[in-house]
């Protein structure tokens, strides 16, 4: 189909709204609505085409004809490493830092077939180690668990948790044990997916890894360690 845009009129008042009307009637026509008849032989030039912006830190991230991309990454190296304590909170989600980014959608992302217009993808290296020994009581899924780990999207925490186990070595001894009665230092290579069709409107919205203790007793669980990782949040519009 073709396009046809009214001129304004004579003394007419125009303002921001009139304007991005405009735009984005264009931006509609040439994302959505053009066919073959609408093309000619070698019609388009880089006048048509928006080459994508690659930004850098603190906030990593590739702007793209229609959509962006985020990145963000802690090393493998032992300074590069992320701790977190059962100190710092015992109730609530805790951003990791690292594997956290601000994004900015420039308007909602339910416009026509919107599944799946938001994803986040997160894997990094986890354990825990320092607490206490707590051997009365034979290594399981539920009752040796250090905390857990999910993911935040735009304002909804506890996305795609996994469990995280205690691995301790204490002043008394070996920590969890399997059902042999052997000392068991669990370390977790965690990788998360979320794919979402919010936000429903245009903003900055927060990505990321959060971490959650879940041991009542102090002293059980002690740091919690983030290693090698990175999180990836990408949206598209249309």
């Amino acid at each position: 189909m073709s396009l046809t845009l009214t001129t304004f009129a004579s003394g007419a008042v125009i303002d921001a709204s009139t304007m991005y009307a405009k735009v984005a009637s264009i931006e509609l026509y040439l994302n959505e609505q053009t066919v073959a008849a609408d093309r000619g032989s070698a019609w388009a030039d880089s006048n048509q085409i928006y080459r994508p912006d690659f930004f850098g830190a603190p906030c990593p991230h590739t702007t793209l004809t229609s959509g962006e991309s985020y990145y963000q990454y802690v090393g493998r190296d032992v300074a590069s490493r992320r701790y977190s304590t059962q100190y710092l909170n015992t109730t609530s989600w805790i951003p990791v830092p690292g594997l956290c980014t601000t994004i900015q959608i420039p308007e909602s992302l339910r416009q026509g077939s919107y599944y799946y217009r938001l994803a986040v993808f997160a894997s990094f290296y986890v354990y825990e180690w320092g607490a206490q020994s707590d051997a009365t009581n034979g290594l399981d899924q539920d009752s040796k668990q250090a905390g857990s780990v999910s993911l935040h999207i735009a304002g909804t925490d506890g996305l795609a948790p996994r469990k995280l186990m205690k691995g301790s070595m204490g002043a008394s001894g070996p920590g969890p044990t399997d059902l042999n009665n052997t000392a068991y230092y669990p370390r977790k290579h965690v990788s998360m997916a979320y794919v979402s069709t919010d936000p429903q409107s245009n903003g900055v919205y927060n990505v990321g890894v959060l971490w959650r203790n879940n041991a009542t007793t102090p002293n059980l669980v002690k740091h919690v360690i983030f290693a090698q990782g990175n999180l990836v949040a990408r949206y598209y519009l249309r």
